[in-house]
């Protein structure tokens, strides 16, 4: 349906009336979806609701989950600085150039310091837009595939979809799936790529 031509297409009154309806139809349609009742039911299913639920979990048995999410915590922050990267090694060429439709692997070993599983390792890669801002082009996340006294594998395949000219690296963070995101323990680790 053209708009332009609803809207000039006037009667002997003035009136547009093909453009009255489509008006009066997207409000009928769209209206509800704007409304202060849909804002209140989005507030209460996105985040009140999510919200009571977290601090059930975190108050019951006597504070038990929060206890435990503050202890890791000061572990974690006491260690942090102990955690080190023991290995890192890739199969891309020594150059850096990595070819696209070709796949590499990126595998790093960490020391965690007698921490249990606690950090994860992403791939970060930036481009620089036309105004010369650096932007997060993709995150590549590491996993781990194997644990040997207090060292943890990270392996990631990655190939590059993509042409152009990127700087990486990869960034280590803490990581426990009770934590209600990342950010709420803002710990972070750069470590350089191997080859680099």
């Amino acid at each position: 349906m053209l708009i332009l031509p609803l809207y000039y297409a006037k009667d002997k009154n003035g009136l547009s009336k093909g453009w009255i309806q489509v008006i009066k139809n997207s409000i009928a349609k769209i209206a509800p979806h704007y409304t202060m009742k849909r804002q209140l039911d989005d507030y209460y299913s996105k985040f009140y609701e999510k919200q009571a639920k977290r601090f059930h979990e975190l108050t019951k048995n006597n504070f038990r989950l929060a206890k435990d999410i503050a202890l890791w915590k000061e572990t974690v922050a006491e260690r942090w600085d102990a955690i080190n990267l023991v290995s890192s090694e890739s199969s891309a060429p020594a150059s850096g150039m990595h070819e696209t439709g070709k796949e590499y692997l990126l595998r790093y070993v960490i020391n965690e310091a007698g921490l249990d599983d606690a950090v994860a390792l992403e791939k970060i890669n930036v481009a620089t837009n036309e105004a010369g801002e650096d932007y997060v082009f993709s995150v590549e996340p590491l996993k781990m595939v194997k644990k040997e006294g207090n060292n943890y594998t990270f392996e990631v395949k990655h190939s590059p979809k993509q042409a152009g000219q990127y700087k990486s690296a990869v960034r280590m963070y803490p990581k426990n799936e009770n934590l209600p995101h990342r950010q709420d323990f803002c710990y972070v680790k750069w470590l350089q790529l191997p080859n680099c």
